[in-house]
């Protein structure tokens, strides 16, 4: 069978418009029936990522402090070292 036109507008043109539009949001947002499930879950893992982004940015300046102080010994160790008569340097 053949459908005419306004048959084919009338299957295939259900769920348009703004009052369905809205139905559907409210229907991914309901998750079938498991928001009470899914949406604690999304927000749990949202925290978790941002503990860890937080965690490693923190850890990251920690360590460029680090470095930054560890240089700082060492050019003036250096400087040190040829007051006193350039020592040769301590091979790594």
């Amino acid at each position: 069978g053949r459908l005419d036109a306004g048959a084919a507008l009338a299957h295939y043109g259900r769920g348009k418009g703004p009052s369905a539009q809205a139905g559907g949001a409210m229907s991914f947002f309901e998750m079938g029936g498991y928001a009470a499930y899914v949406w604690p879950a999304f927000g749990a893992a949202a925290a978790i990522m941002i503990a860890l982004l937080v965690a490693s940015l923190r850890a990251m300046r920690a360590r460029e402090a680090e470095l930054r102080a560890l240089e700082a010994a060492r050019r003036g160790r250096r400087g040190a070292d040829e007051r006193k008569g350039g020592r040769e340097k301590a091979s790594a």
